[in-house]
């Protein structure tokens, strides 16, 4: 019942070392270098408004106020099938005017990076 052979006692330190090589199932990790410069693209989350904001660009590291670019959001739109749809045409074009009802994109004037934006 009982094996009659002791199993054999496990390899040696040297013997594991100068053993075949393998691979590991993973990848090790390796620390890479990180950049904290925003790159062409990239939106880097800042506390933006409607309006223009003074901040330093993280891209060029130049102070500026910011370039905005505002278009019609999704309620805009609705608002106008809205007004549409009850009968107030002379005042459907209404909504694209409001600058509450718009979506501002903040943008560096020097480097031209997305800053940021506001949705209302």
């Amino acid at each position: 019942m009982y094996p009659t052979q002791m199993p054999s006692a496990p390899p040696t330190y040297d013997e594991v070392i100068s053993g075949p090589q393998v691979n590991p199932p993973y990848a090790p990790y390796v620390n890479q270098p990180y950049s904290t410069q925003a790159t062409s693209g990239t939106v880097v989350a800042l506390p933006l408004g409607p309006n223009p904001a003074r901040i330093k660009c993280p891209n060029c590291h130049a102070d500026i106020r910011t370039s905005i670019d505002s278009q019609p959001s999704c309620a805009a739109h609705l608002c106008c099938l809205l007004l549409l749809l009850i009968g107030c045409c002379p005042l459907s074009s209404l909504p694209y005017c409001m600058d509450s009802l718009k979506n501002v994109r903040h943008s560096c004037p020097n480097c031209r990076i997305v800053l940021g934006s506001y949705q209302p």
